[in-house]
């Protein structure tokens, strides 16, 4: 979903040759004297550890741009400066509005308040009057979902239930920036479209928004502009196909420096949050559907489903197969090719759907991964090339429940499903 709102060409964010760097303190292990010789040697000329570096970018207002980058590129600091929770050591910000929302699940929360007290100290930090609070407290209560615990103190919460309550108070703070920095990846599945579908809606409001994700296929699906941060700098600013693209590439190259011919798609598919694909095909849409059609992301054992993938092609494929991979947290599945059962896709340049059908669910009660992409037959059959024409890694996540019974077998898959594969022209 892409807002229908006019962006304003003047920026809500502006930096200017920002740097951020922390003092860095003697390290705890050393003994007294050792640490007043380390203060007093660096008295005059403190030891920093520069974090950005002269960054120079604009956001416009109703922007949404995701944050790329490896842990410790400087991600959650750039946040920060930008929701004035610390500053800048040289350079210039200027936020055009309030801006704030999820960068530290704990920050903003008193652990010996109730989660209904947190909500007005919360919401007060964020700008809110208290009029306003009250006005909106209901809502807020209800997205969050936490039944009888919001009456409890939130020392007593999980990680999860800190997400739900402090996600639920940004996105009704109404804020002009938003920020939501990892956090999704704290919630289970449902709460993570919950929260997506919020993020859509804010977006079409014209709310600007900032979004940090180790998943690019995530960010690129929520953003339409991605700054791809490396080293305290930004390694690429542009669309988020692109880069999204791009960032996924280097993690890939990564993984298999050490062993380029050894490392197989197989192996790769279980390193989660990865897109790969030279753009041949470009998956639009991944999700899955009950026998009735309804989109779903929990299914019983027993029922029919299907897997629909919608895609564009770019250029002429003579040779393609839909390949999918489903894992445990720990270890695949099942892994199955489209060529196997109706040959090889010959597919010409346009938009298509592709449905993955399966009269029955036959995985046992559990949470599951979905990878799914497309690639050359002769691939499948000799995973050690790593040609892929698309491809996401854990796109999803899944559960199976159990209508009750015994397990005949202590293995996640109950054998004996049959697959069709249908591709639709649109």
């Amino acid at each position: 979903m892409r807002s229908n709102v006019v962006k304003s060409t003047k920026p809500i964010i502006s930096f200017e040759g920002v740097w951020k760097a922390y003092r860095l303190h003697p390290p705890a292990s050393l003994s007294l004297p050792q640490r007043i010789g380390y203060t007093l040697r660096h008295l005059w000329k403190p030891e920093l550890l520069e974090v950005l570096r002269d960054l120079t970018f604009q956001i416009g207002a109703g922007e949404s741009v995701a944050l790329l980058g490896m842990n410790g590129c400087g991600k959650t600091t750039l946040l920060k400066l930008i929701c004035g929770i610390t500053r800048p050591t040289k350079g210039k910000i200027t936020v055009d509005g309030r801006a704030g929302g999820l960068i530290e699940l704990t920050s903003g929360f008193h652990e010996d308040l109730t989660g209904w007290e947190n909500i007005y100290l919360n919401a007060t930090l964020l700008g809110l009057p208290r009029a306003e609070i009250n006005r909106r407290l209901r809502d807020i209560v209800e997205f969050a979902e936490l039944g009888d615990f919001i009456h409890s103190p939130v020392r007593h919460y999980s990680w999860g239930m800190l997400l739900r309550l402090g996600f639920a108070i940004a996105v009704h703070a109404d804020l002009d920036v938003l920020v939501v920095d990892e956090a999704l990846a704290v919630g289970d599945g449902y709460f993570q479209w919950k929260c997506l579908k919020k993020i859509e809606e804010l977006k079409a409001g014209g709310t600007t928004l900032l979004f940090v994700s180790h998943v690019p296929a995530q960010a690129e699906a929520v953003c339409e502009r991605a700054l791809w941060l490396e080293g305290g700098g930004i390694r690429e600013d542009g669309p988020a196909s692109v880069v999204a693209r791009h960032y996924s590439e280097s993690i890939v190259k990564r993984l298999c420096a050490d062993a380029p011919s050894n490392v197989s798609l197989e192996v790769i598919a279980l390193v989660p949050h990865v897109r790969l694909g030279d753009g041949e095909i470009r998956m639009r849409s991944v999700y899955l559907q009950n026998g009735s059609g309804e989109r779903v992301n929990s299914l019983n054992h027993g029922e029919p489903w299907e897997i629909v993938v919608t895609a564009d092609v770019t250029e002429r494929v003579e040779k393609a197969t839909l390949t999918f991979q489903l894992d445990l947290p720990n270890r695949a599945v099942v892994k199955a090719f489209s060529h196997h059962i109706s040959g090889p896709l010959c597919l010409t340049p346009g938009s298509y759907e592709f449905k993955v059908r399966f009269p029955a669910m036959r995985l046992y009660e559990g949470t599951y991964y979905l990878s799914i992409g497309f690639v050359p037959p002769d691939v499948a059959s000799h995973m050690d090339d790593s040609k892929v024409y698309d491809g996401f890694v854990h796109i999803l996540s899944f559960s199976v429940k159990s209508r009750g019974g015994s397990r005949f077998s202590t293995r996640a898959l109950d054998l004996g499903a049959s697959v069709e594969i249908e591709a639709v022209h649109s």
